[in-house]
């Protein structure tokens, strides 16, 4: 097995150098900020990647999960421990990686065995293991994993079954309750807002949206930010602004937003909110006053990937009283969670509006479709597809 430490100055650097080193599906044992007194911070991958003899097995080939012993719960809390101290004396240089990867790999062990032994209390065959792992590691929490595949087991009870056989079943309750935004909306005029907490995303969002349209033929759409603040934010937009040869408007209150609603029947029209905490109600009900004289412009909740699946319904039950709510998610290129996604739009009922895969503006904007997020679920290596 192949393991390196990676140093660069940004986590999303790290990660696309441990990429470029050991290829697209790196065993990432840890990335963390190493803080320096003499210079700006770094961030530390702690890497590795598999021999051709270390495969990983194919979750839907591998049905056997060894059961767990009666101390595994006890077991595996040690070992969290252990990999935690052999983490820090790793980064110290005080330990070998071997002495890491094998410690993670029992760990994944366990968990299995652990897994299946859920599985069993439910009264489901723990053959089903794997692929609860599989939904797992695409993002969902493990009871909505649970759920899935107990649903799939009651429908499927053969101990021989081809994964043909349960495949188009699994798409299906992958897709329950889950909505995507009509691609019309995304062309047409109209009034687009980009809402959420402190860097999430909203401004680098905005300017992909505008860059895209901009270069795609539409009419020339107008960027704006909504109640700005001296920042980094507001100054990138400007220049993306300038670049494109588009308008930049500042939004102070409800009659500047009344005068965009009449353009953006002509054109379309995007905006950075700033920061609008969904923890605060206050903040919260004070963005909606504001965007009382366009009832029917589309509010994008914007939450990152690397986000819970509890962060993302918390959030947009905060926004709940938009009446065009939409589901935008950043930064997939560093959490590959597509499963996140489809939970979280299949218990609030919101529609999926965009997805942002990288850094690049605007290639790395995605008007997902329901497909391509359930292909990316079930083939979580391959990333979250447009």
């Amino acid at each position: 097995m192949q393991v390196q430490i990676i140093t660069a100055a940004t986590r999303h650097a790290a990660l696309e150098e441990a990429r470029r080193r050991l290829g697209a599906d790196p065993l990432v044992l840890s990335v963390r900020r190493r803080r320096s007194s003499r210079g700006p911070d770094a961030w530390e991958a702690v890497v590795a990647r598999e021999g051709a003899d270390e495969a990983r097995p194919d979750p839907e080939a591998t049905w056997t999960v060894s059961p767990p012993g009666p101390d595994a719960h006890a077991q595996y809390e040690a070992l969290r421990e252990d990999l935690a101290q052999l983490r820090g004396q790793l980064a110290r240089g005080s330990t070998a990686r071997s002495d890491v990867i094998a410690l993670a790999h029992r760990m994944s062990a366990l968990e299995g065995e652990l897994l299946s032994a859920t599985l069993s209390e439910r009264q489901v065959s723990p053959r089903w293991t794997p692929l609860v792992r599989r939904l797992e590691e695409a993002g969902f929490a493990k009871e909505d994993g649970l759920r899935i595949i107990e649903s799939l087991s009651q429908r499927f009870t053969s101990q021989e079954i081809p994964p043909s056989a349960y495949r188009a079943e699994l798409r299906n309750l992958l897709s329950e309750g889950v909505e995507v935004a009509p691609a019309s909306e995304r062309v047409r005029p109209g009034l687009l807002l980009f809402a959420g907490g402190t860097g999430v995303g909203k401004t680098t969002l905005a300017a992909k949206l505008a860059a895209d349209l901009r270069l795609g033929g539409s009419a020339p759409p107008v960027l704006g930010v909504v109640r700005p603040r001296p920042g980094l934010g507001t100054e990138s937009l400007r220049r993306c602004a300038h670049t494109l040869g588009v308008e930049l408007i500042e939004v102070h209150d409800a009659m500047g937003i009344a005068q965009l609603r009449e353009r953006s029947f002509e054109q379309p029209v995007v905006l950075d909110s700033g920061s609008v905490n969904p923890r605060s109600a206050a903040s919260v009900e004070s963005l909606l006053e504001l965007l009382a004289p366009a009832p029917e412009a589309e509010v994008h909740v914007v939450i990152p990937a690397s986000h819970g699946i509890d962060d993302f319904t918390r959030t947009l039950h905060a926004f709940s009283a938009c009446p065009r709510l939409r589901l935008s998610v950043t930064r997939l290129d560093e959490a590959p969670f597509p499963g996140r996604i489809l939970a979280a739009s299949a218990k609030t009922g919101v529609p999926v509006g965009y997805l942002s895969l990288g850094p690049r503006i605007p290639d790395d904007l995605a008007r997902p479709g329901l497909e391509g997020l359930v292909d990316a679920v079930l083939r979580p290596r391959e990333g979250v597809a447009a």
